[in-house]
């Protein structure tokens, strides 16, 4: 509202904490929440001439002379607490709506609370529900914790188990099941969405079935430049085959360092640069470097699949924020500080984006940083995760967060060489970061792999001195096939997609085709869900998409451009004709 109306125009925020139920005998002792937002006696009401804040008192006295209990709260402390009261109530309440439970003779007084929370949450609309996740940004971060915990329990239920003694006799499968006891740390591991929606796809195909599966997997569909083939082979026949320093070739660092001079106006010593083996691994060094339980972690969603999962197995908690795709997915300083923490101890920005395309500009990101640089966030560190960093469209300029004044201290620079120069398969990435947390992530790598591969190390070495004309032509057929796939999907009836203005993804709001009044046209099972969907099209439209849960926004699916012309049209004629078929009440 700030944003949106003049400067002159009042705002008060309300939220009676109350709707037709719970409110219908009466208001006494229930809470209204308000907010003061905006409210200057210099202007008037022009029919009655009357001051802004006696307005806004005559309209709060309604609720206090009903006995409401009036909190005066900011919005961004409302947002945080109905995120963990109201929604939890409701979401707990359809949950246990879904299990189907009855009371019985033997049923407890706490059994039956929950029966009665269940009775009076599922009288509320589904909309109204709805509403409680969509418009609250706080939301998905109390979804986060709810399953983190759920799997956390379960974790702990397994593990108690095997420490319990009882007095009977195991048989061969709980014997089995005790020899074969995973880990605490991997039971709190979640298998990549991508990689199962890829694993199904390959199946099908390998069944005989027409799958259309290239638009799932997130690999340029080029080959890599010659020369860095080249250079390879020629590491190879050199004999430089066997392992380096566990930080990397210092050919290599140096290499990185004048690159993010001469491109991106960072000044970066090459002792403060660890080669790794792929970006993701940089990833995980840094956070596992950093973070520890009681640390909380910014992820804004959608986001790509690995980091909330990276940042669970430090120990950390990741606080989900969601973006607005209206808005090109862009997170703002106004919904950024509506999560920020004494214990946020980093913010994950992708950029460009994956799974949306998103490219924050100049002007975004210094939004960001003055946002940081306030004395109650000096604690906070940005890992910017820029291997997409190359790959930008319309005349859009790539800015390092780390290039922005008082940022560079601050900031864990994560790139690598997968996207820009299709080397997906050499598996090679870099982290840039201060000395201290840089030693941190190279003795974590220490024990991991030693190293990056030799023969990919050289094979950066030669990416690097390409001219930007070698890769220019590569980029513009990915231009053309972001304009080919986000024209097509907006063509599509209640479709909407943000322009992809970096990385080759396409991510557009589908939740008109799924919900309780969808149904499967083939056999009459509801599509609820954007994984549901994604499952009808894949079986009975032969099109493997990649569902937003995935990636923390369930109205999405996600698309990479990154393929043939041919395959882009025939996954979007199927994607069409797929939603054209659903039947919709």
């Amino acid at each position: 509202l700030m944003a949106e109306l003049p400067e002159d125009a009042g705002i008060l925020c309300t939220h009676p904490m109350f709707g037709p139920e719970s409110g219908k005998y009466s208001w006494s002792g229930l809470p209204m929440v308000y907010d003061r937002v905006r409210i200057n006696d210099n202007e008037t009401c022009e029919q009655e001439r009357m001051p802004m804040s006696e307005r806004c008192s005559l309209f709060l006295d309604i609720f206090s002379s009903e006995n409401c209990a009036m909190v005066d709260m900011t919005c961004e402390q409302h947002d945080k607490q109905a995120a963990d009261s109201q929604f939890i109530t409701h979401f707990t309440g359809r949950v246990i709506s879904r299990l189907n439970l009855a009371s019985t003779a033997i049923a407890t007084k706490g059994f039956k609370s929950l029966l009665t929370l269940r009775d009076q949450t599922v009288k509320d609309s589904f909309d109204l529900f709805s509403a409680l996740y969509i418009c609250n940004p706080n939301a998905e971060a109390t979804l986060s914790k709810m399953r983190t915990a759920i799997k956390d329990l379960v974790v702990d239920l397994k593990s108690n188990k095997s420490k319990l003694h009882f007095n009977h006799t195991e048989s061969s499968d709980e014997k089995k099941d005790d020899m074969e006891r995973l880990s605490e740390f991997i039971n709190k591991v979640s298998p990549s969405k991508t990689g199962e929606t890829f694993g199904l796809a390959t199946k099908l195909k390998q069944e005989g079935k027409d799958i259309v599966m290239t638009l799932c997997v997130g690999e340029p569909d080029f080959p890599p430049p010659k020369p860095i083939l080249e250079a390879a082979k020629a590491a190879i026949d050199s004999g430089k085959t066997r392992y380096t320093p566990v930080q990397g070739i210092l050919e290599l660092r140096e290499a990185i360092a004048k690159d993010l001079k001469t491109r991106k106006d960072v000044e970066a010593d090459p002792n403060n640069i660890l080669i790794t083996a792929g970006g993701k691994q940089a990833i995980f060094c840094a956070i596992l470097a950093m973070c520890d339980k009681g640390d909380q972690v910014v992820v804004p969603a959608p986001y790509w699949v690995s980091y909330p999962e990276i940042v669970r197995l430090s120990g950390a908690e990741p606080v989900i924020i969601s973006r607005d795709p209206r808005k090109d997915f862009i997170l703002s300083p106004i919904e950024l500080s509506a999560v920020l923490t004494p214990n946020t101890r980093m913010i994950i920005l992708c950029n460009p984006c994956n799974p949306t395309g998103c490219l924050y500009q100049r002007s975004d990101l210094e939004a960001i940083a003055a946002l940081l640089s306030r004395p109650e966030y000096a604690h906070i560190y940005v890992l910017a995760d820029e291997i997409y960093e190359r790959l930008t469209y319309d005349g859009s300029e790539h800015i390092s967060f780390a290039s922005l004044p008082g940022m560079q201290h601050r900031t864990l620079i994560v790139n690598g060489f997968a996207k820009a120069y299709a080397m997906t398969g050499f598996r090679l990435g870099y982290l840039v970061a201060p000395t201290k947390i840089l030693k941190a992530a190279l003795k974590l790598q220490s024990q991991l792999n030693s190293c990056a591969c030799s023969i990919s190390q050289y094979a950066g070495v030669k990416a690097l001195s390409l001219q930007q004309s070698e890769l220019d032509p590569l980029y513009a057929e990915l231009e053309k096939k972001r304009n080919l796939t986000v024209g097509r999907l907006n063509k599509i009836p209640n479709v909407y997609c943000a322009s992809a203005k970096g990385a080759f993804y396409a991510f557009p709001d589908v939740s008109a085709y799924f919900g309780s009044n969808v149904k499967n046209p083939h056999d009459g099972s509801p599509i609820a869900s954007t994984t549901a969907l994604c499952q009808y099209l894949i079986s009975y439209h032969g099109v493997a998409l990649v569902a937003g849960d995935a990636f923390g926004e369930p109205k999405g699916i996600r698309l990479s451009f990154a393929t043939s012309m041919e395959d882009i049209n025939k996954a979007i004629d199927r994607l069409e004709a797929g939603l054209e078929a659903l039947e919709i009440s």
